[in-house]
């Protein structure tokens, strides 16, 4: 047995793509309640799980794409110790930045206003879990820094 969510199960419940499933109704159960089988004892988890490269890769390309098309112009892609800085342009010289880990489910470490002209970056408060999965809050999350911007 593995631990969290399957992958596909963390992209609908992040896409909101099946409304009428109580996808997140296992999160209530508790684990020393899972019998497998006839088995008396709760089952043993797995220290970690993870998923292949391919998926990690798509749903990244996913991510960045979405920000690209808000966004409407390239996105850039770094690599870091962590997993990726993606930074999309907000309004020259400003552009947002986003730290993703390397590991699924591509956690969303943190998001900066960076101002390529002084060279300063400003922390953007963001949603508590947001992961590279989530691609419409991460686009909300792009589109409240460009108002804020604005005001």
């Amino acid at each position: 047995m593995l631990p969290g969510c399957s992958p596909i199960r963390q992209a609908l419940i992040a896409a909101n793509a099946l409304p009428e499933q109580a996808l997140r109704g296992w999160e209530s159960v508790p684990l020393d309640r899972v019998r497998l089988s006839r088995e008396t004892a709760p089952p043993q988890v797995e220290a970690t799980s993870d998923v292949d490269l391919m998926t990690r890769e798509k749903a990244m390309a996913r991510f960045v794409n979405a920000l690209r098309d808000a966004s409407g112009a390239p996105i850039e892609v770094h690599s870091a110790a962590f997993g990726n800085i993606v930074v999309a342009a907000l309004n020259e010289p400003l552009h947002l930045a986003f730290a993703i880990d390397s590991k699924w489910p591509l956690s969303v470490l943190e998001v900066h206003r960076l101002d390529r002209n002084s060279g300063s970056t400003e922390p953007i408060d963001l949603v508590d879990g947001l992961t590279a999965l989530d691609v419409q809050k991460a686009i909300e999350v792009f589109h409240a820094a460009k108002n804020e911007q604005r005001a």
